[in-house]
C-alpha cells in the first residue's frame, strides 16, 4: 500500500516534466502520474522566461492534480561544472574531504565561495585507488531555481544534477546489467552521455541539442527561431545524402541537409567520447 509520493520535476531548456512517483511501505517506487508540455521560448534572445516557467509548473500541478508540494529537481548538466578525479589511496578516511575540498578549489572554475558543490565517492574495481566525481555549480543559478520554484507555490527539497539522476534511474531500472551502456539523452541545449559498467560510470554533456539545429535551420531559411521548430516538427527529417534523391520540395530538402549536418555533428561528438571512455 503507497504512504507517500516523490515529485520529480524536470526543468529543461524548452519542456517541463513533472512526475509523481508513489513509495509503497517496503520502498518500491510506481509511476502515478506524469506530463509535460512545451513553453515558447527563443534561445538566441536574452529574455526573462520565469514567470512563463512559474505558469507553467501551476498549470501542470493543477491540471494533473498533484497535491504534493515538495518536490526534488533537476539542473540541466551545462550549467554544471563535472569533473572525474583519481585519488591516490587514504588509510585516514578523515581525511578524503580534505583532499577533495583542496581538488574541488583546484579544480573548480569558479570562486569556491561563488558555487554550490559536492561529490560523490567511485570505488575503483581492484584497485586500492578512490575516483572522485566532483560537481560545481554557480549560487546564483540555484538561488533563481529556486525562487522560481518557491514562487510557483512549492517546496523544493532536493536539488540534483540531470546526468547524475538519469544515472541513478537507469541504475535503478537495470541493475543487473554486466556489460558497459552508453545512455544519450538528447535536450533542448545539451545532450547528456552517460556510460554505465559494472560498478564504473563517466558522464559527458555536449552542448548540441535539438536548439542547435532549430537555430541552423533559422539561419540557413532567415526565419524566425519558433518557425524554424515548427517545419522540424512538421517536415523534417535526416536525410540520406550521397545518391539518394532529395526530397522534390526545395523547403524539405534544405531541412533535411541542416538536419543531417546537425546529428553528424552529434554523431562525431559521441564517438569521441566512445574513444575517450576506451582509453580511460
Amino acid at each position: 500500500m503507497a504512504v507517500s509520493s516523490i515529485i520529480a520535476l524536470d526543468l529543461g531548456a524548452f519542456t517541463i516534466k513533472v512526475a509523481e512517483f508513489l513509495v509503497s511501505r517496503a520502498g518500491s517506487l510506481t509511476l502515478n502520474k506524469y506530463a509535460q508540455v512545451e513553453y515558447e521560448t527563443d534561445p538566441g534572445k536574452e529574455t526573462d522566461n520565469s514567470e512563463t516557467i512559474i505558469r507553467v509548473i501551476r498549470d501542470l500541478f493543477a491540471q494533473n492534480g498533484i497535491k504534493n508540494r515538495r518536490v526534488a529537481y533537476a539542473i540541466s548538466g551545462q550549467s554544471v561544472f563535472t569533473k572525474f578525479i583519481k585519488l591516490p589511496p587514504v588509510e585516514n578516511p578523515d581525511k578524503i574531504k580534505q583532499i577533495i575540498r583542496y581538488e574541488a578549489q583546484q579544480n573548480v572554475p569558479f570562486p569556491i565561495d561563488q558555487v554550490v558543490w559536492d561529490y560523490q565517492l567511485v570505488a575503483l574495481p581492484d584497485s586500492p585507488d578512490l575516483e572522485v566525481v566532483l560537481l560545481a555549480v554557480k549560487s546564483e543559478i540555484i538561488e533563481e531555481l529556486h525562487r522560481v520554484i518557491s514562487h510557483a507555490g512549492l517546496k523544493p527539497v532536493l536539488a540534483d544534477v540531470s546526468p547524475m539522476a538519469l544515472y541513478n534511474a537507469f541504475r535503478y531500472n537495470y541493475d543487473d546489467l554486466a556489460d558497459c551502456t552508453l545512455v544519450v539523452d538528447i535536450g533542448g541545449r545539451t545532450t547528456n552521455l552517460i556510460f554505465v559498467e559494472g560498478n564504473k560510470f563517466f558522464s559527458r554533456s555536449l552542448p548540441i541539442g535539438g536548439n542547435t539545429i532549430t537555430s541552423s535551420i533559422a539561419n540557413e531559411l532567415q526565419v524566425p527561431f519558433g518557425e524554424a521548430e515548427t517545419l522540424k516538427k512538421t517536415k523534417g527529417f535526416v536525410g540520406l545524402g550521397g545518391a539518394y534523391e532529395e526530397p522534390s520540395d526545395p523547403t524539405v530538402a534544405t531541412l533535411c541537409k541542416v538536419i543531417r549536418q546537425g546529428m553528424t555533428k552529434l554523431h562525431a561528438e559521441i564517438s569521441r567520447s566512445v574513444n575517450f571512455y576506451r582509453t580511460q
